[in-house]
């Protein structure tokens, strides 16, 4: 017997529910990596999760343009870099003060990166037998 698990993601196009709180971001708890992995769509159109593997580490200080940023953190949500540029903006994240925090912090991207996954995406599993 085969046990199958698929997990299909179903996108929140909800961007005003997504919240980034930065006064919880300790750190000691982040590790400033980066990883491959995440949501993906098969070529049969179904959607798949692939458990990351951390792939790259960020430099302690960066040099990160605003843009760099947001396509980093693109790759990892596949979100579109417009909704991306909302949900800063609406977490009071300007792009002159989040870019001086990264650049100072680079495990503060990772911490973003996984509040807008919390939020982003509503997951649901489904297991069958064969």
């Amino acid at each position: 017997m085969k046990l199958l698990k698929e997990i299909l993601a179903i996108q929140n196009q909800d961007l005003d529910k997504i919240k980034i709180d930065i006064s919880k971001f300790k750190p000691e708890e982040y590790k400033a990596l980066v990883g491959e992995g995440g949501i993906f769509l098969s070529e049969q159109g179904q959607a798949g999760y692939r458990q990351a593997q951390a792939t790259q580490e960020l430099k302690e200080n960066g040099d990160f343009t605003f843009y760099e940023i947001v396509g980093l953190i693109n790759r990892y949500t596949h979100l579109p870099c417009l909704d991306i540029e909302q949900i800063l903006e609406k977490n009071s994240l300007s792009r002159k003060d989040l870019t001086k925090k990264i650049n100072e912090n680079a495990a503060l991207l990772p911490f973003v990166i996984t509040g807008i996954l919390a939020n982003a995406y509503q997951y649901q599993e489904k297991t069958e037998n064969h």
